[in-house]
């Protein structure tokens, strides 16, 4: 599968996912809600490493050996946090808020591509790149114009900055171990914090009876959240991770989209304007 048409589909998992956490987190605490959804992504997951070859089990490069495997988990256990403050942020403040501020990952993303990954960019990749900017920046400008910095919105930057930093990196396992294996990895992880911060944050149990009242619910959580997951490992092992980063920083406007169509929240002119200049962008980065 072409790489940007892979990071195209997570952009629509993971943004109509985001605007989907509101109602979990509305009634369960946050690591709760998490585990509820990770089971499924988990289950996921594990069907797609019965049935999809994606590379089989031997290490690309054999000078990691099994340091791969504890290096997608530490940085998946970190990525948790990112999860962890979205939806923090979502309890102190409106979904639009919180999906604005979060696109800031982006620059943390494109901190850790040209940094920490030493990924160069085209010289045609300044228009783009703009277009993006501008695109976050246009689809919520009364909220930009009126920041202030309230809890939901700190909660929001903590979340963008553990997204930004972590997820670029699982392209070193997804090159290496899979990018199957590599969302396996990054979903357990993810449920293990749960876990950990539901009994020692929360000092709470599950709650199964609350599972089973929206299990329909979590099963389509779970799944946007692992096949985001799944296409945005897949599109690192195509392209280069700034792209796919490039093309991920309007998944915002996805979340705007999809609040709409599920919830009937009406959008502006400008969100539409933000839309289309997003479309223009990554036609740009196609056409490269």
């Amino acid at each position: 599968m072409n790489g940007i048409i892979a990071q195209l589909l997570s952009m629509l998992m993971f943004g109509t996912s985001n605007a989907l956490w509101r109602k979990p987190i509305s009634k369960l605490v946050v690591q709760e809600a998490i585990i509820y959804r990770t089971v499924f992504s988990v289950l996921f997951f594990i069907v797609l490493l019965l049935t999809v070859d994606d590379g089989g089990w031997q290490v690309s490069n054999t000078a990691w050996g099994i340091n791969i495997w504890v290096f997608a988990s530490v940085v998946s256990c970190l990525s948790y946090f990112g999860l962890f403050f979205f939806n923090k942020a979502l309890q102190q403040t409106s979904t639009g808020m919180v999906v604005i501020v979060v696109t800031s990952s982006y620059l943390f993303g494109q901190f850790t591509s040209f940094v920490m990954l030493g990924e160069s960019p085209s010289k045609g990749y300044i228009i783009p790149f703009s277009l993006f900017i501008i695109a976050i920046l246009v689809s919520d400008y009364k909220s930009v114009s009126q920041f202030k910095i309230s809890k939901g919105v700190w909660f929001a930057l903590l979340a963008s900055m553990f997204w930004g930093i972590t997820l670029p990196l699982l392209s070193i396992p997804a090159k290496q171990i899979g990018y199957v294996k590599t969302g396996l990895v990054l979903e357990l992880s993810v449920m293990f914090m749960s876990f950990l911060g539901l009994k020692l944050m929360q000092k709470q149990t599950l709650n199964l009876s609350r599972f089973k009242n929206d299990l329909s619910f979590f099963i389509l959580l779970g799944c946007l959240a692992g096949g985001g997951v799944l296409f945005n490992n897949l599109s690192y092992t195509k392209i280069p991770v700034y792209i796919a980063g490039s093309i991920s920083s309007v998944t915002h406007i996805v979340s705007i989209f999809a609040a709409r169509i599920l919830f009937s929240e009406k959008l502006k002119l400008y969100q539409y304007l933000a839309a289309g200049i997003s479309v223009i962008a990554i036609f740009i980065l196609t056409s490269q």
